[in-house]
């Protein structure tokens, strides 16, 4: 059992268990989310007579210079809170957040401070709390409970209805708002004076509690929803609560919706209302459109009620979809022919069918034109980097690991922030000496690709700008992560997942373009991506990224069209980026290709060989000679020199290093081993050395 010290005193330890108990998921899943620390001194003053207040922000996994700062203030007798809610990449780091600086949630959480509230809790918690900070012992024990949800909430306004929720459950105080403060566990609590005289409140150190005897995992945000969202007052009990004339007071106490029973008590007549009720609220927070609701409720309705429930539908619909925020999704209509009538599928006669062999592939013999990838590990296996390299290769041109890449626009949806990706793509672009524009866009936005209606129409149509602007059609589209696509659907249900993977399809026949997903290993890493199968079902090529020590292993698991079982290894090369304003050299890192050898789990470093030593002291010597600067700094580096590839070619030819007839084979693999290499870039008939090398 993990319960933190309880002697006085700052304690280091229970701090860092909060922070990262809190914040740990947000490095992962909110890349660049803000923990917010504010110090409250209740006997000071500022130089407006009000209580002095500090604040200060750290980016999440700065847990140290957090712990350490709060407790150096908690030292000089102010009082710390945490920001429970991460703020928003780039929110200033001095200064109280406000509302506009917080836009998701991992946890829900409430402020028992009464004795009744206790009782509640201890009596009937309706769901376990996840861990428990504890404020103070006496006179009486004050703890915060938190809830932490499966799937982080971005819809703020229903997270804000069950903070409301559970203050009106547990008769405690109101912690409703997103950028609410609450105590920082290990940190000495100091009553204000009132409270020490009122309330007998005491000098204690917040303790913090994290395990217990059951496993309690994190919950599902669609169940506290249900659970407690629309509470008004927690004196109404679980019978005048089910029977309530709310139309969305759900009756889902400690579990959710369970769509079946409502069908099956609706067919045998009971409760018409309040099943129906709960279906629809079901079927609407699960995507249905109007129509499909409508149908299966009339169907069942039909035989069972007098008309009241059936005429109920509309406003049951409406109250459903306001409570939700969601939108109605309206009923497709067939494509019609110019007399009317319904357009048919176009189909291919059996004798009429050829072989297709001059298909072309994104990546030879790995991902396929127009298919669907899946590159899914654990956290932190490198998974981001495999894929900007693979983006970076196709963007440029360049072969990747000896396999032909056909050039295209790539398309990389950071779904997790902006603050991660731009600092892997500033590395790259480091790291390989790359200033000039090339086919390759960056969106930060979230996108939501479970509703048809969300974001899929935008998402076409900046690839379609992005096309006419740089003269080169999609061919590659990276959605990081697969979790965030689905907006808060549920991986493991067969609707949400299969619906993603229609809409997918619709975004691939569109742009012609391939579609990877990021993803995470499930829970048994040995059944691969996390979610429904039929996830699997529908990936042409999956790819599994492991990770050993500092080695990782890209596996492709699955192919559909090619052989498969390949392995590509790779480490991590950190790359400085520039200082901060604190002091602290900035870094990412750029993927570094090792060759697995047979037998082996890892191997040696991708190598420049003689014939590409030798090629390559020829284009130095060429370009001291003859090098010049493009004047197009739009398209090239600037201030690199570099020469033709034609002019190249013929110097290497003219240096007689082949043996007789084999110059241009001999020249086409020092090319390749020079650009898998790192050592030169060649581009739109230019080529320039990179810097990066290492001639080894």
């Amino acid at each position: 059992m993990q319960v933190a010290e309880t002697a006085i005193g700052p304690n280091s330890d229970a701090a860092n268990l909060h922070l990262t108990t809190l914040f740990g998921r947000c490095i992962e899943e909110y890349p660049g989310g803000m923990m917010e620390l504010r110090c409250i001194h209740f006997d000071r003053t500022s130089n407006s007579g009000t209580k002095l207040i500090k604040a200060n922000l750290f980016i999440a996994g700065e847990f140290s210079a957090a712990i350490a700062w709060a407790c150096e203030m908690n030292a000089q007798g102010f009082n710390i809170y945490v920001g429970i809610n991460p703020r928003k990449p780039g929110t200033p780091p001095f200064g109280a957040a406000s509302s506009e600086d917080v836009e998701i949630a991992f946890f829900q959480f409430a402020d028992l401070d009464r004795e009744d509230s206790i009782n509640i809790l201890r009596d009937t918690p309706l769901i376990d709390y996840t861990f428990a900070v504890t404020t103070g012992t006496i006179p009486t024990v004050r703890p915060h409970i938190y809830f932490e949800l499966e799937t982080p909430s971005r819809n703020m306004t229903a997270w804000t209805d069950v903070q409301i929720g559970l203050k009106n459950y547990f008769k405690s105080d109101a912690v409703i708002d997103p950028p609410r403060i609450m105590r920082l566990a290990g940190m000495i609590s100091y009553p204000n004076t009132k409270k020490a005289a009122e309330r007998g409140y005491v000098t204690e150190t917040v303790t913090i509690r994290t395990e217990y005897e059951d496993d309690r995992q994190p919950i599902s945000s669609v169940l506290m929803y249900n659970t407690f969202a629309g509470i008004k007052d927690a004196s109404i009990d679980k019978t005048v609560m089910a029977t309530s004339g709310d139309p969305l007071a759900l009756n889902t106490w400690g579990e959710g919706i369970n769509p079946e029973r409502c069908i099956s008590n609706i067919k045998s007549g009971q409760e018409l209302h309040n099943n129906t009720r709960d279906l629809v609220a079901h079927m609407v927070g699960t995507g249905s459109p109007d129509w499909e609701i409508t149908a299966l409720c009339n169907a069942l309705l039909i035989q069972v009620s007098d008309g009241g429930t059936i005429a109920q539908l509309g406003d049951l619909i409406n109250s459903a979809r306001g409570k939700y925020n969601m939108s109605n999704v309206p009923k497709s209509s067939p494509p019609l022919a110019a007399d009317g009538t319904i357009l048919p599928l176009p189909f291919d006669w059996f004798s009429e069918m050829t072989p297709s062999i001059d298909t072309i592939d994104l990546i030879e013999d790995t991902l396929g034109d127009g298919q669907m990838s899946v590159i899914y590990g654990e956290s932190n296996c490198g998974k981001t980097f495999f894929m900007t390299d693979v983006c970076f290769h196709v963007a440029m041109g360049l072969d990747w690991r000896n396999l032909v890449v056909d050039q295209r626009l790539v398309i990389y949806c950071a779904l997790e922030g902006k603050h991660g990706i731009r600092n892997r793509i500033a590395a790259l672009r480091r790291h390989h000496g790359i200033t000039p524009r090339i086919p390759f866009i960056i969106i930060t936005t979230s996108i939501n690709i479970l509703n048809p209606d969300a974001d899929i129409q935008r998402l076409l149509q900046s690839i379609k700008q992005a096309e006419e602007e740089c003269g080169i059609a999609a061919g590659l589209i990276v959605l990081d992560t697969l979790s965030r696509a689905l907006s808060g659907g549920n991986e493991n249900s067969p609707d949400d997942m299969g619906a993603l993977v229609v809409n997918t399809d619709a975004v691939r026949l569109t742009t012609g373009a391939h579609v990877a997903f990021i993803h995470h290993s499930g829970k048994d890493q040995a059944k691969g991506a996390r979610g429904h199968s039929l996830l699997r079902a529908a990936t042409d090529t999956e790819i599994e990224i492991t990770r050993n020590d500092d080695v990782s292993v890209a596996t492709i698991m699955k192919q559909r069209e090619y052989e498969g079982n390949e392995k590509y290894g790779f480490t991590l090369k950190g790359i400085e980026l520039g200082e901060n304003k604190n002091g602290k050299i900035v870094t990412s890192c750029v993927i570094e290709p090792i060759e697995i050898e047979k037998g082996k789990r890892v191997g040696r470093p991708l190598k420049i060989n003689g014939t590409g030593k030798q090629a390559l002291e020829i284009l130095k010597a060429l370009i001291n000679e003859q090098g010049t600067t493009h004047h197009n700094t739009e398209e090239f580096p600037v201030g690199i020199k570099m020469v033709t590839e034609e002019n190249f070619k013929s110097s290497y030819e003219a240096a007689g290093v082949a043996p007789d007839g084999r110059d241009s084979q001999y020249y086409r693999n020092a090319v390749k081993n020079l650009q898998n290499t790192g050592h030169i870039i060649i581009h739109k008939n230019y080529v320039w050395e990179l810097l990066c090398g290492e001639s080894q």
